[in-house]
């Protein structure tokens, strides 16, 4: 974790939408329990140890999903973290069930397709459950009896 000053200093630096999305994840961090920060570093070590040409062909996926309308992105998210925990054999099964081809138009289960080509073959660990809101501050006012 950035110490407040270093945390100060690289949102400064930064354009005005990519602090505002930097923030977002720095909140989302801290809304972790301990078991899911853990989970979310081994996730991150494990994507760290793929080779640059297989992360890079990760990111590019990430980045277009986050192009797709919001509805949409949200479902084929949710399909990606499917797919990410599956072995290479029941991927391919997912991406060529009926499933898949009624609720993904083309070009997305081309996106999903490229996706699975680009795991490991045997998956990734399954990404951390939504996050919850931060507990209340122990030293709130709210919690502060008179």
């Amino acid at each position: 974790m950035l110490t407040p000053a270093e945390r100060k200093r690289l949102l400064d630096s930064l354009p005005e939408e990519r602090r505002r999305d930097l923030l977002q994840r720095f909140e989302l961090l801290q809304s972790m329990d301990p078991e899911e920060r853990a989970a979310l570093r081994r996730q991150y070590e494990r994507f760290m140890e793929l080779p640059p040409d297989q992360r890079d062909a990760l990111r590019g996926v990430f980045a277009r999903v986050n192009r797709l309308p919001e509805d949409r992105r949200e479902l084929v998210r949710l399909e990606l973290q499917k797919l990410r925990a599956l072995p290479v054999k029941e991927r391919q099964e997912r991406l060529d069930s009926d499933e898949v081809r009624r609720r993904y138009t083309e070009d997305e289960q081309r996106l999903l397709a490229y996706f699975s080509r680009s795991l490991p073959p045997e998956g990734l660990p399954p990404i951390p459950a939504e996050p919850r809101p931060p507990p209340p501050q122990a030293d709130s006012q709210e919690n502060k009896k008179p």
